[in-house]
């Protein structure tokens, strides 16, 4: 927007409405202006303020001009409020100064800030600020002393108030030549002026040695033309010339000098990228040798591998042979366990193993004080089984040979559907016809195992692995 057209926010009075009566409806109880932003006070009258008023009221915590009552908010009024406001007709606001416009706030709004002929206005001229009416614009701005106008001299736009002292450094302006030449060059040419064109400028005569250092522009050419100075500037040339010659001769030799240097270059160049061939020849065929010899080394690693591969297989087999699982049944564990006397022991029937038949004996209420005989007995079993409450049952298990067998034999026993492992080593069988625990497990556990079959029976998990020593 430019400085014409700015306005400032309209003030209206009921006066200046079409329908004063309605007007005054919307007049603000604290500025009895025209409200422009309204809003509803919560007093008895339920009175309309504009912005500000309203909200200085509020912060100061005065009451309504009108009814004298207290509020404590301000709200929008009822959309059918705010309509009418909108479409309520109004004067021009210099109507007394003779235009005779009437609309809608919104219009008359626009009316202000673009057309009325009577509205105090700025000159858009950036320098000046006079606020006159528009009407009177177009008639100032042909006299504004800061209108803009072409400088006739470089073209270049300035202010008409400016001018005179633009005209100082205009580049354009004709000046004097200093020398009195008569001429009136362009102040921006002056100097090509003075270089290649003012007569009056002082200059060298073109030939060096020549006895008449400078001499006004306009008397060169007769200078030249003197036959006397003529003389001596043949002589001279004659002698630049000789000068010029001798330079011209060291130049050839030192160019044949250069071309010789080159070719020798070249052929060195040449020789160098043929080095480089061979080498890359070479590299090129050592790589080949080595990528063989990495295919070879990666096949016989993969035969390696498979070699490998296939004697773990073998020895997982040799393994197999000297390894066997079972499962061990106690039939109708719990009844027989009820109905056994104390001590009394239970023997499953035999299983085989690298030709030797082996059986369990297990004892289902064993001595409490007794400490297991196996190997996986630790200092923590025993801490365990100190702890424990005298009345808890105790079962001991002992694997036992029914002939002569003479391999040391590792073993483990896993209580089915229990929690209970265990992992024994039996070193020379020979020595002893069983090996075990004495407290292998809780008496009780076995039990829920057995009841949680359908035929009410114990399963043990027994896997044997002959253990490499042969005893004679």
């Amino acid at each position: 927007m430019t400085s014409v057209e700015a306005v400032v926010a309209v003030t209206l009075s009921s006066s200046d409405a079409v329908d004063t009566h309605a007007a005054e409806e919307f007049a603000c109880p604290q500025c009895l202006q025209i409200v422009s932003d309204p809003f509803s006070a919560n007093c008895a009258g339920c009175h309309m303020f504009c912005r500000p008023c309203g909200e200085s009221l509020l912060d100061g915590n005065l009451p309504c001009p009108s009814c004298r009552e207290g509020f404590t908010h301000l709200g929008h009024p009822p959309a059918q409020v705010t309509k009418l406001l909108e479409t309520m007709r109004w004067h021009c606001v210099h109507r007394d100064t003779g235009c005779s416009f009437i609309g809608r706030r919104k219009e008359l709004t626009n009316h202000l800030r673009m057309e009325c002929k009577k509205q105090i206005v700025t000159c858009n001229f950036p320098e000046c600020g006079v606020k006159l009416k528009r009407e009177e614009l177009g008639i100032h701005k042909n006299s504004c002393r800061y209108r803009p106008v072409l400088c006739d001299f470089c073209r270049k736009s300035i202010s008409f108030a400016a001018e005179e002292k633009h005209l100082e450094d205009c580049v354009g302006y004709p000046v004097e030549c200093p020398n009195m030449c008569g001429e009136k060059p362009a102040r921006g040419k002056m100097d090509h002026h003075l270089a290649r064109e003012c007569l009056e400028a002082l200059v060298r005569c073109p030939v060096e040695t020549c006895g008449v250092l400078m001499l006004p522009r306009k008397e060169l050419e007769g200078h030249v033309t003197d036959p006397e100075a003529t003389s001596e500037h043949i002589s001279w040339m004659l002698k630049e010339l000789g000068r010029l010659g001798e330079e011209r001769d060291i130049l050839s030799k030192e160019v044949e000098e250069l071309r010789s240097d080159l070719d020798t270059r070249l052929v060195e160049k040449r020789n160098m990228q043929t080095e480089m061939l061979r080498l890359r020849d070479e590299e090129q065929k050592r790589t080949a040798d080595v990528d063989s010899a990495h295919r070879e080394a990666e096949m016989r690693i993969q035969r390696l591998e498979k070699a490998n591969e296939e004697l773990r297989e073998q020895l997982q087999r040799e393994r197999e042979k000297d390894a066997r699982t079972v499962i061990v049944r106690f039939s109708d564990f719990e009844a027989r366990s009820l109905v056994a006397k104390g001590g009394e022991e239970m023997e499953s029937t035999d299983f085989d193993f690298q030709g030797s038949r082996f059986f369990l004996r297990l004892q289902p209420d064993a001595p409490f004080t007794q400490m297991p005989l196996s190997s996986s007995s630790s200092s923590a079993t025993t801490e365990s089984q100190e702890a424990q409450p005298e009345n808890l049952k105790f079962a001991s298990l002992f694997l036992c040979r029914r002939d002569d067998y003479r391999q040391d034999l590792r073993f483990s026993v896993t209580v089915v559907r229990g929690e209970t492992e265990k992992h024994f080593r039996w070193k020379n069988p020979r020595s002893r016809a069983s090996w075990g625990e004495l407290c292998f497990c809780l008496k009780e556990e076995l039990m829920e195992a057995a009841r949680r079959t359908e035929g009410k029976f114990l399963e043990l998990r027994v896997r044997m692995s002959a253990d490499g020593n042969l005893w004679s």
